[in-house]
Parts: C-alpha cells; sequence; structure tokens
C-alpha cells in the first residue's frame, strides 16, 4: 500500500481517538437544546455521502437536530441509500432539484427557508469523529449571543491559488471553512448577501482576479455591518475530518489534477465500503434507530 496511505488513514485513527477523549472531558454542557438544522447538499457523491450521513447518525449526541439533504438529480444511487436512511430515520428530509443545481444556490435556500434558531452546513465528504461535535457548536453560539456565523476552522487567504472551477490562477478572499459551519438563523434579518462564488476586483499586490469562493461575500457583509464571526479552537479539528481534503491538491501542477484525484478518492472511497470498512480503517456500522439517535447526553 502507498505509505501516503497509511499515513494518512493512521492519522484519521489518531484524530478518532483524540475526538473520543475529548468527549469524556468534564466541562460546561448546554441545559437546553434549540432546534439546529443539518444541510448537506449531493451530486453523484453516493459513496462519500454514505460515510459522512452513517458517522453523523451513529456521532451525534445532541438530541434536537434535523438532517435536510438536497440532491442535484443524483444518478449514482444516492437517492435509494437516502430513502432507505429516511426509512429508520424519521427526522431525515430529503429535497431533489430535478437538475444541478449549484452548492452556494442550496446554501441560500437554507439561508432564507430554514425555520430552526440555528442551521449547520456540511460537506458531503466529512467523517464525525466526537459525538459532542454538535453541542460543542451550539454551546459556543448560545454563550456568544453577538455570534452569527462560526466556522469549524480557519480558511485563509490564498495568493495564486489554481481555482478548480475557473480553471484561472487567483487570489482567494477570507471565506468560512466551507465543509462545516454554523449560522444563526437571524442573521438573515440583517444582512441580503449570497452564498454564491464571485470574482470582483483585482489584487493590486499579484494582479491576479480576487474570488470570493463560497460564504465569502456574506463574511464581507457581515464586517461592513460589523457582526461577530469566529473560528473554533483547534481542539474542535479532533471531532471530525474533512477526508475531501485530499481532491484539492494542486501541487502537482497538471490541468486535469483536480478530476485525476476526485477520481482516486470515489474509487478508493467506494472499494472501502464494499470491503464494509471506512476511511479510518474501522467498521461501517448501519445507523442506529431514531429513537436510540436521540437518547443520551449531547
Amino acid at each position: 500500500m502507498n505509505p501516503l496511505i497509511v499515513k494518512y488513514r493512521l492519522k484519521i485513527a489518531a484524530k478518532a481517538a483524540a475526538g473520543r477523549t475529548l468527549s469524556l472531558l468534564p466541562r460546561p454542557r448546554l441545559t437546553a437544546f434549540p432546534a439546529v438544522t443539518l444541510f448537506i447538499s449531493n451530486l453523484n457523491t453516493r459513496y462519500p455521502l454514505e460515510l459522512t450521513l452513517n458517522s453523523l447518525v451513529r456521532n451525534t449526541r445532541y438530541p434536537n437536530y434535523t438532517i435536510w439533504i438536497g440532491d442535484n438529480a443524483s444518478t449514482d444511487g444516492s437517492l435509494a441509500f437516502l430513502e432507505s436512511l429516511r426509512s429508520r430515520q424519521s427526522n431525515v428530509m430529503i429535497t431533489s432539484s430535478g437538475e444541478p443545481r449549484r452548492h452556494s444556490d442550496w446554501l441560500d435556500d437554507v439561508f432564507h427557508q430554514v425555520q430552526t434558531p440555528y442551521w449547520v452546513a456540511i460537506d458531503s465528504d466529512v467523517l464525525f469523529l466526537g459525538s459532542d461535535w454538535l453541542a460543542d457548536l451550539i454551546f459556543t453560539m448560545e454563550n456568544k449571543l453577538n455570534l452569527f456565523l462560526m466556522s469549524a476552522e480557519p480558511k485563509i487567504t490564498l495568493e495564486n491559488y489554481h481555482d478548480p472551477y475557473s480553471g484561472g490562477i487567483v487570489d482567494t478572499a477570507f471565506v468560512p471553512s466551507t465543509w462545516l459551519f454554523c449560522v444563526r438563523t437571524a442573521l438573515r434579518e440583517r444582512i441580503s448577501a449570497s452564498f454564491a462564488w464571485s470574482k470582483e476586483g483585482v489584487s493590486p499586490k499579484t494582479g491576479n482576479p480576487i474570488v470570493y469562493d463560497t460564504g465569502g461575500k456574506v463574511l464581507r457583509a457581515m464586517r461592513e455591518q460589523n457582526l461577530t464571526y469566529d473560528v473554533m479552537p483547534n481542539w474542535f479539528t479532533m471531532k471530525y475530518h474533512h477526508f475531501g481534503s485530499l481532491s484539492w491538491i494542486h501541487e502537482h501542477d497538471l490541468p486535469n489534477a483536480y478530476g485525476m484525484l476526485k477520481r482516486y478518492q470515489s474509487e478508493d472511497i467506494k472499494r472501502r465500503v464494499l470491503r464494509g470498512t471506512n476511511v479510518a480503517g474501522w467498521r461501517v456500522k448501519p445507523p442506529r434507530s431514531t429513537k436510540t439517535t436521540k437518547k443520551g447526553r449531547a
């Protein structure tokens, strides 16, 4: 086996152990549990989506959440899997667009339509490792009432970035970590910005176009309104793993590097799912029933 793959799996296994240990440490906890909507959009990511949702259901003790999946007319069996999940989990809602949509279009819909006090955007390639990850996010939001958006981790500004959307070299403006962030729903009463990707202006330093990736314009509007956003502490990254990060390696400087890595990731995950193991190397267990999921402390 490739040593880099071995190193990668050991890293996830170590994070999983750390995430479980952190969940056991005594600390202040929520006494009330406001409703939260967890949103995931999907376009033919059947196998990463299964790992994401199975780990989410298994490792989320928070007792008051709904999972909303927006599917972009997938043709890879995603809908059959989602319907099977919904038959076991009463807190799952599925919306099918009938045609492909941008991820940001879905986020704009959630931003304007969701009725719960909080919503969390999740990519379809996130493995959850610590059972109180959601409680930690909501605890932070509940104890900072002026906080409107919380990212799981920082996503730094990059110069000379090979952008997969445009195919060009750009500078990216600061954006939330789009694979996992939490929004206070009341934010929509303060700003009307879209989560859409956009190219606005040119950097005087590099001469590259300045790109606002998903959520970048929302953060800009928040800054203009003096609204607070923040990033979770470093220890929070032990509660989850964004395994799709393998697909964003562009150091190879190949025009098709993105497609090659994405295809490898998809096939590798598919093989491991068929073997009955997940990206960390442990067994894929079926999701618990809704009744069991909603029990236990957050």
